[in-house]
């Protein structure tokens, strides 16, 4: 029998096309950025960084107000507005405890009239392969996030969830641009996680934003780390590195790591994503349309 993952790679899945609101979303992180859980995240390029650290509760609010303009100077500097897409491989390793590790390769394509499609194969380390879909696109008041498993012939729906279709809901599902993305599921998620968090427990936040010169083209590397402790205990961390090319003030290639590790590591996920980005024009969709009722 074929395995069939509900993905978290590049949308949030969750089964049931059941409608909700969409403040569900703020406790969903999507990433556009796997080996084994056992390693730490590395990154292909030796870096030389001075990174930031806090754990006293104006040292992160003056972080937080700093990221705050990090993300500000990015919105300046980037327009993704003609990214219509990427293509990607990426490695994944998932520990609850138990360890699944899995590849995945495909293609992510925004269309016209608010469709996107990721379009991937996955493999699975005990030999498992499946070709499947996550589209996403709007009905009235409605985005309807679906998965299908390619059946020979076409795609049937197994998973599908929908949501109200706020600004918020749109920019998390369609935001296909590297920056667009970082801004939504990497600062404002650590953004939120510290001011929860800071007047609770122990919270350490790194990151080299500071160190990193965007204005010019060429290879850059981004770092940012976040720990919530307890009694020395790690509650959760979130490790990210990127490495990225920016050419003609555009992100074209991303290779992007990050780890998750709740309970000391005993919960653990491990992502690798490298995407080489698509800039052009919408086209018109003329392929399937999943069904929103699961088989």
């Amino acid at each position: 029998m074929k395995k069939s993952l509900v993905l978290l790679t590049i949308l949030p899945i969750l089964v049931g096309c059941n409608n909700v609101d969409s403040t569900t979303l703020s406790n969903q992180t999507t990433t556009t950025t796997s080996t084994t859980t056992s390693q730490t995240t590395t990154s292909n390029t030796t870096n030389t960084t001075t990174t930031t650290t806090s754990e006293t509760v104006d040292e992160l609010e003056n972080q937080v107000l700093y990221l705050e303009s990090f993300k500000d100077l990015i919105g300046e500097t980037f327009d993704e507005s003609d990214v219509i897409g990427f293509s990607y491989v990426g490695d994944y390793v998932d520990s609850y405890p138990l360890e699944i590790e899995y590849s995945q390769k495909g293609e992510v394509t925004l269309y016209k009239n608010d469709i996107l499609n990721n379009e991937y194969e996955v493999s699975f380390s005990d030999g498992d392969a499946n070709k499947e879909i996550i589209q996403v696109r709007k009905s009235g008041n409605l985005l309807y996030v679906i998965q299908g498993l390619f059946n020979g012939t076409n795609y049937d729906t197994t998973a599908c969830e929908s949501y109200i279709s706020t600004s918020q809901a749109m920019d998390l599902y369609y935001s296909v641009g590297f920056f667009d993305s970082f801004k939504l599921n990497v600062i404002d998620s650590v953004v939120s996680y510290v001011n929860t968090y800071k007047d609770t427990y122990n919270v350490s936040l790194e990151y080299n934003f500071e160190d990193v010169d965007l204005s010019s083209d060429g290879d850059k590397y981004l770092y940012i780390k976040l720990s919530i402790i307890s009694s020395g205990s790690v509650l959760f961390s979130f490790e990210r590195e990127d490495n990225i090319t920016i050419e003609n003030k555009k992100v074209t290639y991303s290779d992007s790591t990050y780890l998750i590790s709740q309970q000391d590591g005993v919960n653990q996920q491990y992502r690798n994503n490298k995407n080489t980005y698509k800039f052009g024009e919408l086209e018109e969709y003329t392929g399937q349309l999943l069904s929103t009722t699961v088989n």
